[in-house]
């Protein structure tokens, strides 16, 4: 593979995320002001990696192992900001949940946290979405994958509606093709990444 082609890949991914970000954080930043007027004071405090310094430990090993990955599946599994639980990083990593009993807690805390975030109503769709993200790159298990990834949507109770719209995102993101997104909370989570 070319050098050339996965920087650009790498920038697009980091495009994509940082457009993702800035409409979480405007809704974010907008709800809690509403609740908590002390929420702006805690933002002007930190820098914005310290903001998302949770959104970048990635959960997808859940789902993808990185030693079957190819480099474009990689990248995004670095790249991609995701929520997580407190203690994911000390609790699971790569080497650990590689262990079946221990991927099972890893996804039931998944599970349990967004299903009840209370900081971010979106994470699990952006779980969902970058999971297909590395599907679309990477076909090794394709099919065990996707029905992991489908047993996720169900279980965080995402629309067949919404999963279409977030495969005709990626569409638009890889080949540019015009399509309906048919429901508001797709538009609301990655709106950002089609207005580009």
């Amino acid at each position: 593979m070319s050098d050339i082609r996965m920087i650009k890949f790498e920038t697009v991914i980091e495009d994509m995320n940082m457009k993702i970000r800035e409409r979480t954080i405007n809704a974010v930043t907008a709800m809690n002001a509403v609740r908590r007027p002390s929420f702006f004071a805690d933002i002007k405090t930190k820098t914005l990696a310290d903001f998302f310094y949770l959104m970048r430990l990635s959960p997808l090993h859940v789902i993808f192992d990185d030693e079957k990955l190819n480099e474009y599946g990689k990248i995004i599994i670095s790249k991609a900001y995701i929520e997580v639980p407190s203690g994911w990083e000390e609790q699971y990593n790569s080497g650990n949940i590689k262990d079946a009993k221990m991927r099972i807690n890893a996804v039931r805390k998944l599970i349990e946290y967004y299903k009840t975030s209370t900081t971010s109503t979106t994470a699990g769709y952006k779980f969902v979405f970058w999971a297909l993200m590395i599907l679309t790159v990477d076909k090794t298990d394709a099919e065990e994958h996707l029905s992991l990834i489908c047993d996720f949507a169900r279980m965080l109770h995402i629309s067949d509606e919404e999963m279409e719209d977030m495969v005709n995102v990626i569409k638009m993101v890889y080949h540019h093709e015009k399509t309906e997104i048919r429901t508001e909370k797709i538009r609301s989570i990655f709106g950002g990444l089609l207005d580009a």
